[in-house]
């Protein structure tokens, strides 16, 4: 063993000592001013001594004072006796427990959620902002819902950052010198006096915290961390073990503030995970696909840790060559004993470097390399046997009792946080990124929520035929239509209410789509637009479009529910508080789709239906309101359906060639659907090419099911991304252009059977009711605005390259941005 004194560094201390270890061995002396501290820097001797109670022991110090005393006492600073042995068996049962339950899983879920919200309500994206403030935060809520199921409130995160982190650069050399240097205690004030203050509210905090605990507790539902430490003393105390005598209330109190201090540990090896993360793309990238094919379709929980070979393996490597802990909490020598070779004598300060030890090439391969796969087999998995020398909790009897827990926490934070993304294009676009660079399927965060994505057709109808996949997730917006008052079809979760309302729906949709009222109806509605428009904007003078057929579909709408018309002039707003708000109020002047609704309703209670029940008239209300506010989605595509029109004038052209050819001057009807190809074939590229719900409405599993290989649990929302499939070139030659002639065969005509692939109405069991009316309602609209403006060209005012390209404000709708148009005189 060699002493030296006064030894002068000139780098970072942990690289001088690793430089002494070198020179002078694996064992070997520094000394703190009048007391010799021996390093250990050899896992073989660390493991030796320290698996022994002999190096069990904790030095008197200053700050240990503060913790354990002859008032209270803890597991970290206390001295090796018998009560240190039951408080640590006790807490290192319940972290244990702890650690493999899915409420740890809740709690990184709800803390990672709010501080991402927090980060992008203040800074958004794409802007630095202060991560390390953020990050401690973050697992000091963590640390306090896994202990005591509550957060902190920020002047309580203050406290315990001070007496976990920044007392550390607030002090300085200033303890140091206070507790190595006798003289120094004459001469400079007592440094711990803040620190002293903030650990008594502290103590008030646990106190506080540990007897609601002990008022509240209920041995067959135990909550968290500090009910699995009262649940090992109250087994103390019925068994009538020895160790109860030491598991006092004040103890345990003391012991809660523990679970705290590792917080500062936890934060900067979670800075390095995030800066290498960031440093390194290749990595990041490796980590987010084992995310998603491993966890992408539900929340991580404990056991992923078996799972996530890569993600695991990168969690150790930073751990061992970016130790937050370097060096260890010192140990003492609790009577005289031997280190290897070397004699100790009792009451000696002894420390592992760690740090030494996790970068030692006699243990590592290339050491100072960042190489995650060190930590995989030939088959990719992480190794079953951590290395010896793979140390960064300690060794020994008071090895850190908190490495599970940490190490799952920081796995559930990473799998968390890696789901974030800030995208820069359209989202549409970055779906499909998404799927085509992880898998069909794939998981989506919103705050601590998972959105499972399919944007492959086969899995889409392999999950949505089945009942399993046929719920709604709840949701503020849905309940306004489906609540304990009244259901609709929408928005209801599936159930009997939903199947009989969907299937009278259906049934009086169908019929209604292929009556002579819907040609009578439309027909009457443009009409009535041309000559307000003509009125009021005129030929040859650019007007926006956007009001006006929103107008014309609203009207459209409520006419086929109602049998009655809103007036073209009235404002916007009005027109929708009619439909959403005021509707109610005159159903009994209704008819047509409402009669049909009603005619359904008697013959079920004619003939006593099961179904009866359920056709209540406020839920036949709520249905026909459902069939109002389809008038958004219809006024979107025709939106694009004359912007097309407009913009491609050889189209134009075609489509009133064939509206001249099939139909000349009479009026449009349904069936004339059936000879109109090229009309129809340009209606259905639209709705494949711009189709305006892209995403459709979240279903929800019912039960736990699986979407391929892929299991979902009960509860977890699910929904096809449309406009993926629509434009999947294995699906679609050439999908990124326009081209109505993909619906033509060789002969010119529509084909008969549509491509499996279209499915601009989604798919299953919750597809639009609405198809059949949609469609012919967009027909039937286009070919007598074509026939009423024969004396016109429909054109652009002042088109541009990105005319055609989706504006992309809105989520959930894919409208076209601003355009006016212009019927110019022929």
């Amino acid at each position: 063993m060699v002493v030296f004194w006064n030894y002068q560094t000139r780098g970072h201390w942990n690289h001088e000592l690793i430089d002494l270890a070198k020179i002078y061995g694996p064992v070997f002396t520094i000394w703190g001013g009048p007391w010799p501290i021996i390093i250990v820097c050899d896992v073989d001797i660390a493991k030796e001594a320290f698996s022994k109670s002999d190096f069990s022991g904790r030095p008197p110090s200053d700050l240990g004072e503060i913790f354990s005393n002859e008032n209270h006492t803890e597991i970290a600073f206390r001295d090796y006796d018998k009560t240190w042995e039951a408080l640590r068996k006790v807490t290192h049962t319940a972290v244990t427990k702890y650690s493999r339950l899915d409420e740890l899983s809740n709690c990184v879920n709800e803390v990672v959620g709010d501080t991402y919200d927090d980060i992008m309500s203040r800074y958004g994206a794409n802007r630095p902002f202060p991560v390390k403030d953020y990050v401690f935060d973050l697992f000091c809520n963590v640390n306090a819902l896994t202990t005591l199921s509550r957060k902190l409130r920020p002047e309580e995160i203050v406290k315990f950052k001070y007496t976990s982190d920044t007392f550390q650069t607030d002090l300085g050399n200033s303890l140091f010198l206070y507790e190595f240097l006798p003289i120094a205690r004459k001469l400079m004030s007592y440094p711990l006096k803040k620190y002293q203050d903030y650990f008594d509210q502290e103590l008030r905090f646990t106190s506080d915290q540990y007897e609601t605990h002990v008022k509240t507790y209920n041995n067959d539902h135990k909550r968290n961390i500090c009910d699995l430490i009262i649940s090992g003393k109250q087994e103390a105390q019925s068994q009538g073990k020895d160790m109860a005598s030491h598991l006092t209330d004040i103890n345990m109190k003391a012991t809660l503030i523990d679970m705290f201090l590792p917080t500062s540990d936890t934060t900067h090896t979670f800075l390095w995970i995030l800066l290498y993360i960031a440093y390194y793309p290749e990595v990041q990238r490796r980590i987010r696909d084992e995310i998603e094919c491993t966890v992408g379709d539900r929340s991580a929980n404990p056991e992923d840790r078996h799972r996530l070979h890569y993600t695991m393996s990168y969690i150790w490597e930073m751990q061992r060559i970016r130790n937050s802990v370097p060096i260890g909490l010192f140990h003492s020598a609790v009577n005289d004993a031997k280190l290897g070779d070397y004699v100790v004598p009792k009451g000696t300060p002894v420390v592992v470097h760690q740090l030494s030890i996790l970068t030692d090439e006699k243990y590592w391969d290339k050491p100072l390399e960042f190489k995650p796969d060190r930590f995989l087999d030939n088959e990719g998995k992480q190794v079953t046997v951590k290395p010896a020398a793979f140390i960064p909790f300690s060794i020994g009897k008071r090895k850190c009792i908190g490495e599970q827990l940490a190490t799952t926490t920081l796995m559930l934070t990473l799998s968390m946080g890696c789901v974030f993304r800030n995208y820069k294009g359209h989202w549409n676009l970055e779906l499909i990124k998404l799927y085509k660079i992880y898998s069909p399927v794939f998981t989506i965060w919103f705050g601590p929520w998972p959105f499972v994505i399919i944007c492959d057709l086969d899995l889409a109808k392999e999950a949505f035929s089945k009942v399993d996949f046929s719920g709604r997730p709840p949701s503020e917006f849905g309940s306004i239509f489906s609540n304990d008052k009244f259901a609709e079809i929408a928005f209801s979760d599936y159930g009997k209410t939903w199947e009989t309302l969907r299937k009278v729906g259906h049934r009086a949709v169908s019929k209604y789509a292929k009556s002579n009222e819907l040609p009578c109806c439309v027909d009457e509605c443009v009409s009535e637009l041309l000559t307000l428009i003509k009125e009021r904007e005129g030929a040859n003078t650019a007007f926006n479009t956007k009001d006006y057929i929103l107008g014309l579909f609203c009207n459209i709408h409520v006419a086929i529910a109602s049998g009655q018309k809103l007036k073209l002039d009235q404002g916007q707003m009005l027109k929708f508080k009619y439909c959403l708000d005021g509707f109610q109020t005159d159903l009994e002047n209704t008819q047509n789709f409402c009669d049909l609704l009603i005619t359904a309703k008697h013959e079920a209670e004619a003939q006593a239906k099961e179904s009866a029940q359920y056709l209540t008239d406020i839920n036949l209300t709520a249905t026909l309101i459902d069939i109002i506010i389809t008038a958004t989605d219809n006024a979107h595509v025709f939106q694009w359906i004359l912007l097309f029109v407009a913009y491609y004038p050889e189209v134009q052209r075609k489509l009133r060639r064939e509206i001249s050819n099939e139909l000349g001057d009479r009026p449009v009807t349904t069936e004339d659907k059936h000879r109109m190809h090229y009309t129809m074939a340009y209606i259905w590229e639209i709705l494949r090419y711009k189709n305006s719900a892209p995403i459709g409405f979240f279903h929800q599993t019912t039960k736990g099911s699986n979407i391929g290989k892929y299991n979902i649990p009960e509860g977890t929302s699910v929904v096809v991304q449309q406009y993926s499939i629509l434009m999947d070139d294995k699906y679609w030659d050439n999908p990124d252009e326009f081209n109505p002639g993909r619906f033509l065969d060789n002969e010119g005509k529509q084909v008969v059977v549509k491509p499996a692939a279209f499915i601009p109405f989604g798919v299953g069991r919750r597809q639009c009711i609405g198809e059949q009316l949609a469609t012919n309602t967009l027909f039937l609209a286009l070919v007598r605005l074509l026939q009423l403006t024969t004396d016109y060209n429909i054109t652009i005012d002042n088109p541009t390259t990105d005319t055609l390209d989706a504006d992309p404000i809105n989520l959930w709708i894919q409208f076209p941005k601003q355009y006016n148009i212009v019927l110019k005189t022929k």
